[in-house]
């Protein structure tokens, strides 16, 4: 009897410690999905948009460049009316250093896939991506 009670005592250990385990998991799956959303809506801020063009625009370590590269792409990909509605309000020559870095010469992606995106936004015209 004491056997049986120590394996239940056991076994409901084992499932509480799986349900906090999985919760933890669930928690930071969420966070994760939370950051990246705020990754790519940094556009709609031109003030926090405008600060990582200027990140990206300075001579910067390899890596920083790069996570600033992902962050750009994954906004023309996933959040292209706010990247080329944040572009132009920057004004024609940091939108062109920014079609130099990001666009003619991308880190991940394609550049077709990034052109194809900017290209179906209502702004794309007015932009300097048009040209």
């Amino acid at each position: 009897m004491l056997q049986q009670v120590c394996a239940i005592g056991m076994m409901v250990g084992l499932f509480i410690s799986s349900i906090a385990s999985a919760n933890n998991h669930t928690q930071n799956v969420l966070l994760l999905q939370k950051q990246y959303l705020n990754q790519v809506n940094q556009c709609s801020s031109i003030a926090s948009f405008s600060r990582l063009i200027n990140v990206a625009l300075k001579p910067s370590h390899p890596n920083e460049r790069s996570l600033v590269a992902m962050t750009v792409e994954e906004m023309i990909l996933n959040n292209p009316t706010c990247f080329v509605e944040a572009s132009v309000k920057l004004g024609k020559a940091k939108c062109e250093l920014i079609e130099d870095m990001f666009i003619r010469e991308p880190h991940f992606n394609p550049r077709d896939n990034l052109k194809e995106s900017l290209a179906s936004t209502r702004l794309f015209k007015q932009s300097c991506f048009a040209s």
